[in-house]
């Protein structure tokens, strides 16, 4: 499976050597350089033994010495293997190195302390490169290896680790979206798309988008999912419209001139919108409907919500809408307009049995 040489050649006089297809996996060590540095020589000789002892925990022993070119980047390893194996360094690989190093940092292996656990960022892509058999120094160069890097060093794949929690998840990997297309969408891997998170990378000239991906989720990205919910952080790009969520935006059906017209007549509560919906990927479902006054609609919620919904409805506005523990959205009269709705109603109230006490005297005295 060496590099091919073609007779003719872009050099006088050398021939043009043909590139061999690898799939690499490159993994990084999270915050290598503020380890002492008395420690980096141990734990860059305990890579290439943590990725054969997770092969061989998930029955890829065989694969053990099976790569094509095998390098040190000091902090991290880049292998290369035939792309034969592409489907097995995503599934099991990546769950067993996941299950590596937790061992490791338990069990204090490599001189890992449990305090500093070790952590690991990993890369998956495939392509071309330059490859003469011996895993030689040059071995695995081209575009392909360049892109592997560039994924690896993607802020997007970095704040997994940031975001999880230390003692918990030690694996954040991230595909290239050519290796996502090859093994995922073709359901090769025997994994569904909906455990990887699409993102964009842009890491100097480099842009691609790239697909996230934790074998064991924890910390805030339990609450948060891989793409998080910081300003300017990763998202998925929109597959269809955004839902419409009754709040005045683009996509609300409020009708024409209602905004005008309350402030005509001279009200200040916040918008009440007519229909409120929280869609899940696998649909919608109807949960409950709430008319209240003049402002009425439905409210519906995804099937990825598993909590109740419920409503509080006070006078003739929804108070407070809630999708299982989570709040959906608040709406309300200003604190002094409902004061002085409730004191009017009591005026109107009090005026009301007045003038019915007043009849009823007036009878009394025509009698």
């Amino acid at each position: 499976m060496n590099s091919q040489w073609h007779p003719e050649s872009d050099v006088p006089g050398q021939p043009r050597r043909l590139p061999h297809h690898a799939v690499m996996l490159a993994v990084d060590i999270k915050d290598f350089s503020g380890r002492p540095g008395a420690d980096h020589q141990r734990l860059t000789m305990a890579i290439p033994d943590i990725l054969d002892g997770a092969l061989r925990r998930c029955g890829l022993g065989h694969l053990v010495g099976a790569h094509r070119f095998d390098q040190s980047s000091g902090d991290g390893w880049l292998r290369g293997y035939d792309p034969t194996v592409t489907t097995f360094l995503i599934n099991p690989f990546l769950a067993a190195l996941q299950a590596e190093l937790s061992d490791c940092n338990h069990r204090g292996a490599h001189g890992i302390r449990a305090t500093h656990p070790l952590r690991m960022r990993v890369s998956i892509h495939l392509g071309p490169v330059d490859d003469s058999g011996h895993n030689l120094a040059g071995d695995g160069s081209g575009d392909a290896r360049v892109a592997t890097r560039r994924l690896l060093d993607a802020e997007s794949v970095r704040d997994l680790l940031e975001r999880s929690d230390p003692s918990a998840t030690y694996v954040a990997a991230i595909l290239s979206a050519r290796v996502y297309e090859d093994a995922i969408l073709t359901n090769y891997a025997a994994m569904p798309a909906a455990l990887f998170h699409q993102v964009p990378v842009q890491v100097k000239t480099y842009r691609d988008f790239g697909y996230l991906y934790v074998p064991q989720v924890s910390g805030r990205l339990l609450t948060e999912g891989l793409g998080g919910t910081q300003p300017g952080g990763p998202a998925d790009p929109p597959a269809s419209p955004a839902p419409d969520r009754g709040d005045g935006g683009p996509n609300s059906p409020a009708r024409p001139g209602a905004r005008k017209d309350e402030q005509k007549k001279g009200k200040t509560r916040s918008a009440v919108p007519r229909s409120v919906r929280s869609g899940g990927v696998d649909g919608t479902i109807s949960a409950s409907t709430v008319i209240a006054g003049h402002n009425h609609g439905s409210i519906t919620s995804g099937s990825h919500f598993a909590g109740p919904v419920g409503a509080q409805v006070s006078g003739g506005e929804v108070r407070d809408i809630t999708i299982g523990d989570v709040a959906a959205n608040r709406f309300h009269d200003s604190r002094d307009e409902r004061d002085a709705r409730d004191s009017a109603a009591i005026r109107d109230t009090d005026g009301m049995g007045r003038s019915h006490r007043a009849g009823q005297a007036g009878e009394e005295t025509g009698r």
